[in-house]
């Protein structure tokens, strides 16, 4: 099972399309380096067991409360990077 996702500098927009019953062991995703502009186009309620997530150079602009009520999925997530975007 896929522990590590690494979607560095890939251009993405929308991570919600992904099958999240495939990544339900994921323990590290990166999605550094894209064009995310939402955390609301990331489908997380799957991801139980992701403790590292990496969206550092993105276009993020806002958490408002559904964004994060989509982190509040992640209960093991020790590390969290959104340096870098617009907030």
């Amino acid at each position: 099972n896929l522990k590590r996702l690494n979607l560095d500098s890939n251009r993405l927009k929308s991570f919600e399309n992904f099958q999240s019953n495939s990544l339900t062991n994921l323990e590290e995703l990166n999605l550094n380096n894209n064009q995310f502009t939402t955390l609301q186009t990331i489908c997380f309620d799957k991801m139980l067991r992701l403790k590292k997530l990496n969206l550092e150079l993105n276009k993020i602009i806002d958490l408002n409360d559904k964004a994060t009520n989509k982190l509040g999925y992640l209960s093991c997530l020790e590390y969290l990077n959104l340096s870098h975007n617009e907030i």
